[in-house]
């Protein structure tokens, strides 16, 4: 009898140790789960733990604007031959009609220009509705169609006109990316730091777009509109997998890991105070002044090409066999 109650305790025992390690794989599955799933930190985090992401975020948004920048001025230098009937290019309008030579040269990346400074003016206040990656990414797979339909329209020079125009609109990413650098930097000197890079990347992607149609003189006037659809293409798929959202509403600030310095005063990382309200004489200074400048710039475009639009008035008579 006694055997037979020992006998019964050792597997009462045996019953309640599997028990407790059933309990204890449950837990620590149920552990693994909440580490692994419920409790992730939003990927924005990352911005503030990780430099590494943090800088290939970055360097996604600048590359992306590189490439729209590119695809804005890159057929520039090809212009002045697709204005000339009497170029000898096959690829040349047929007719401007009714502007001439000069007028014609001028008024083709006018109409990209019209587009994205119409677009500049919307396109940060949408950025913070809809999300600054999510926008950007739509602006660069329409700019990347935009591309190939524009070589679909190069058979007319009012086709290519109002094709220009019309996804111009998609090129104007520049806001989006300043304010991107605004989200996810506080410190004054290092904002002023990156503003700088993402202009430069715009400066650098509008002066050099040009040497693309340079090197593919002998492929065709319009075939370096192949070359920005692709680049928009990876400038898309490195934006969707590096570029994180920011946070809304929240400017984040880069973890410092030293706790000594969380002690010391560092004049870079004081508050800056800003109105809150922004003067409105100042700002239209500001834009003004900007576009004043952009046209005497710009404008300057058609007098450099005064010696060739005389050279083409002459052209055209010589080739209808009349004199001048």
């Amino acid at each position: 009898m006694a055997d037979d109650e020992e006998a019964v305790e050792l597997v009462g025992g045996s019953e309640a140790a599997a028990d407790e390690g059933v309990m204890s794989a449950s837990l620590y599955d149920r552990f693994d789960q909440w580490r692994s799933h419920r409790y992730i930190l939003p990927r924005h985090y990352k911005l503030q733990t990780e430099e590494d992401t943090r800088k290939y975020s970055l360097w996604s948004v600048n590359f992306m604007i590189t490439c729209s920048a590119i695809n804005t001025k890159m057929l520039n230098p090809n212009f002045a031959i697709m204005c000339n009937p009497y170029s000898g290019n096959p690829a040349s309008f047929e007719s401007t009609s009714p502007f001439g030579f000069n007028s014609a040269t001028y008024f083709i990346p006018m109409c990209t220009l019209i587009g994205v400074a119409i677009a500049s003016i919307f396109i940060g206040t949408m950025s913070d509705r809809l999300g600054r990656k999510s926008l950007m990414l739509v602006l660069g797979w329409i700019s990347a169609v935009g591309s190939i339909v524009k070589y679909f329209t190069r058979h007319t020079f009012w086709g290519f006109c109002i094709s220009n125009f019309i996804f111009g609109f998609f090129l104007g990413n520049l806001p989006i990316g300043m304010a991107y650098v605004g989200d996810i930097e506080q410190n004054q000197k290092k904002k002023e730091q990156l503003l700088g890079m993402v202009v430069g990347c715009f400066v650098l992607g509008s002066s050099g777009g040009g040497i693309i149609a340079v090197l593919m003189a002998d492929v065709g006037l319009f075939a370096p509109l192949w070359v920005g659809a692709g680049l928009m293409v990876i400038a898309n798929i490195l934006s969707h997998k590096y570029m994180i959202e920011p946070a809304k509403n929240v400017v984040e600030k880069p973890i410092d890991i030293d706790i000594e310095d969380k002690f010391t005063l560092n004049e870079d990382d004081e508050d800056v105070k800003r109105p809150e309200v922004i003067d409105q004489k100042t700002l239209w200074n500001i834009v003004g002044g900007a576009l004043l400048d952009n046209i005497g710039s710009t404008g300057l475009f058609p007098l450099c090409l005064s010696p060739l639009a005389l050279e083409t008035y002459y052209a055209q008579f010589e080739m209808k066999g009349e004199e001048p």
